[in-house]
């Protein structure tokens, strides 16, 4: 539940939780009517938010991976300058060019990865939020329809 972005969507995780946390047992005929329905959309809800938060772990596990290689460089590259900074001769300095700019684009690669990542989670997060949203809309709908027969059937009987 951590994963989802509360800043983003505050109130989803709060109804996504009471959702899944409802478990009563039907106790009229009426109920047993949406039982399956319900529960089916329950399924559906906690299906969609737990794939949410596995796209979002492997975002970030993905980034991670990629900010590390980016490090790795860097490193490389600073060893590089370190070594080309000091009064070494300049055969040796011209030796280390292919690689510093070997290194150079690697890493112009690796944050071009990583903004397509970005990007791609975002695209993948927007689809699974509007099945979510959609299921979230259906029970809801359901809910309400239950409701309104509920009261329809203790007016009919008074």
């Amino acid at each position: 539940m951590e994963q989802l972005k509360r800043e983003y969507y505050p109130d989803l995780e709060q109804a996504v939780q009471s959702i899944l946390s409802s478990q009563d047992p039907p106790s009229s005929s009426l109920e047993k009517i949406f039982t399956d329905k319900t529960r089916v959309l329950k399924a559906s809800i906690k299906q969609l938010f737990n794939e949410i938060n596995l796209r979002l772990k492997v975002n970030t596990d993905i980034i991670n991976d990629v900010d590390e290689d980016i490090c790795k460089c860097g490193t490389y590259l600073e060893e590089i300058r370190a070594h080309c900074q000091r009064d070494y001769l300049l055969q040796m300095t011209l030796a280390f060019q292919p690689r510093r700019t070997q290194l150079d684009s690697l890493v112009l690669d690796l944050e071009k990865q990583k903004r397509s990542e970005l990007v791609e989670c975002w695209r993948d997060l927007m689809f699974l939020k509007k099945y979510l949203m959609s299921a979230l809309s259906e029970y809801w709908t359901l809910s309400k329809r239950q409701e309104l027969l509920a009261s329809d059937l203790t007016e009919n009987e008074e």
